[in-house]
C-alpha cells in the first residue's frame, strides 16, 4: 500500500474557552499500522499536506497551527509558514548548547516559537527569551513542580500551554494558577456534580432529547417539539437553507424542512443546536461533536450502509457527558435510546461501538486504539480514515461557518 499521511488537529483554548490555534498532529503511516520512525519525514509530510495540498486557513478556521519540528527541520523552514504556523521545539533538544542561536535565527525571520514538554532542568534564560509560548505537560508535572516552574517563568515575557489537561479538576488548577492557554481532553470529560441540580439549559436539553428520541415518533410529533421553541426553528430553517444543503430554492415552512430532512436527521441537528446553546462550553465541543459524526456515518457507510444514520447518530451523543457535566450511563437512562445505541455508547460494544471506538481514537490522534484487525475484518484502512476525517472536518467546519 502506498504510503499515508495520519492527519488530526488538537484544539487549544484560551482562559475563556475561545479557541486559539490548533496543534497540528500528522503521521506517517503504511499499511494497517501509524509508525513514527522518521521524524524529519514527519515535518516535512505536515509541511507538504497542510500547507500546499489543502486550504490550511480553511482547515485552522483562521488560527494558528502549532507543529513539532525536529531541530534538523528548524534550519529548512521554508518562509511562508511564518505567517500561520507556531514552531515547537521538541524537549529532547531543549539542552542543546546551539538550540539559542538556531531560534534566534527564525526570530529574526519572524517565526513564532514554543518550547514543547519544558522541563526546569533544562531552564536558560537567554533560551526562555528566544520563545513566545512555554508548554507544560501537566500530566507527567507534579502540581508541586507545576507550581516552582510558574514562578520559575515568571520574570520572561511568556505564554503558558497547559498540555495535556484530561480532567477538569486540573483544568481549573491550571486556571487559577494563570495559564493563558489550555490544550487536552477536558473539554470531552464530565464534570461531575453531586447534590446539584441540572441547570435550565442543561436540563432544556435532556427534556428535548427524552422526547425525540421516544421509538416511533412520526414527522409530525417532531414538527409540533421543534417549532416550540422559537430559535430551535429559526436555526433549523438556517440549517436547511445553508450552503451544506446547496438548494436550488429556499424552504421557508419549518414542516416542509422537517419532512424533507427526515426524522433521524433532524433528531441530530435539534440535538446540535441546542448542544451550542450552552454558553459555559467551548464552541469547539460542537465542532467535535459534528467531526465525530461525519466519520462514523463514513464508516457506517461502507460497512453498514442501511443504517449509515444510526452510526451518525453514534458520533454525534458521544460528547454528552462532557455537554452535560454527568457520566453517560446517567444522561441515557433518561433518553429512551435503542439498546445497541445505548451499548454502543456506554461500554462500545457491538459494530456500532467499536466503529464509534475508531472514530474517537483517531480524532484524538490515539493511533495506539486503533485495532488493525477490526479495520481489516471490515476492509478499512488508515488511509481511508484519513480521507474520511479531512472530509468529515471540512464538513463540520463548512456547516458551523
Amino acid at each position: 500500500m502506498q504510503e499515508q499521511v495520519l492527519f488530526a488537529r488538537q484544539p487549544i483554548f484560551d482562559r475563556g474557552l475561545k479557541l486559539f490555534g490548533y496543534e497540528l498532529l500528522f503521521r506517517q503511516g503504511t499499511d494497517d499500522r501509524a509508525v513514527f520512525d522518521d521524524g524529519d519525514q514527519a515535518t516535512k509530510s505536515v509541511m507538504l499536506n497542510a500547507y500546499t495540498h489543502s486550504d490550511t486557513l480553511s482547515a485552522l478556521n483562521h488560527k494558528p497551527g502549532l507543529l513539532n519540528v525536529t531541530k534538523t527541520m528548524l534550519n529548512a523552514l521554508p518562509d511562508f509558514l511564518r505567517h500561520n504556523l507556531i514552531i515547537e521545539v521538541l524537549e529532547d533538544y531543549h539542552s542543546d548548547a546551539d538550540l539559542v542561536d538556531v531560534l534566534a535565527g527564525l526570530r529574526e525571520r519572524g517565526f513564532r516559537l514554543a518550547l514543547d514538554d519544558f522541563e526546569m532542568k533544562d531552564y536558560r534564560s537567554p533560551l526562555l527569551d528566544m520563545v513566545d509560548i512555554v508548554k507544560i505537560d501537566v500530566l507527567a508535572t507534579s502540581r508541586d513542580d507545576i507550581l516552582a516552574m510558574l514562578d520559575r517563568l515568571e520574570p520572561h515575557n511568556v505564554k503558558l500551554i497547559a498540555e495535556k489537561v484530561e480532567d477538569y479538576g486540573m483544568y481549573q488548577f491550571c486556571l487559577d494558577n494563570g495559564f493563558d492557554y489550555f490544550q487536552g481532553y477536558f473539554f470531552c470529560q464530565p464534570e461531575i456534580v453531586t447534590g446539584h441540580r441540572l441547570d435550565p439549559g442543561r436540563a432544556s436539553l435532556l427534556t428535548l432529547l427524552a422526547e425525540i428520541y421516544r421509538p416511533n415518533i412520526e414527522p409530525n410529533d417532531i414538527y409540533e417539539l421543534v417549532q416550540k421553541d422559537t430559535v430551535l426553528s429559526y436555526k433549523l430553517l438556517q440549517l436547511v437553507n445553508s450552503a451544506f444543503y446547496r438548494r436550488a430554492r429556499t424552504i421557508d415552512s419549518l414542516h416542509q424542512a422537517v419532512m424533507m430532512l427526515g426524522i433521524d436527521r433532524i433528531r441530530s441537528w435539534a440535538t446540535l443546536i441546542n448542544m451550542g446553546q450552552l454558553d459555559d462550553k467551548p464552541k469547539e465541543l460542537q465542532r467535535e461533536a459534528l467531526t465525530r459524526a461525519f466519520l462514523c456515518e463514513c464508516i457506517g457507510q461502507t460497512i453498514e450502509p442501511e443504517r449509515a444514520n444510526t452510526y451518525f447518530t453514534a458520533g454525534l451523543l458521544s460528547v454528552l457527558d462532557a455537554w452535560l457535566d454527568r457520566p453517560m450511563p446517567s444522561i441515557l437512562s433518561q433518553i429512551p435510546l435503542s439498546a445497541e445505541l445505548k451499548a454502543a455508547l456506554i461500554e462500545r460494544e457491538g459494530r456500532l461501538g467499536q466503529a464509534l471506538e475508531m472514530a474517537i481514537a483517531y480524532c484524538r490522534s490515539n493511533w495506539q486504539a486503533l485495532d488493525p484487525q477490526w479495520l481489516s475484518d471490515h476492509r478499512l484502512s488508515p488511509a481511508q480514515l484519513c480521507d474520511w476525517y479531512s472530509q468529515s472536518i471540512d464538513r463540520a467546519d463548512q456547516l458551523l461557518g
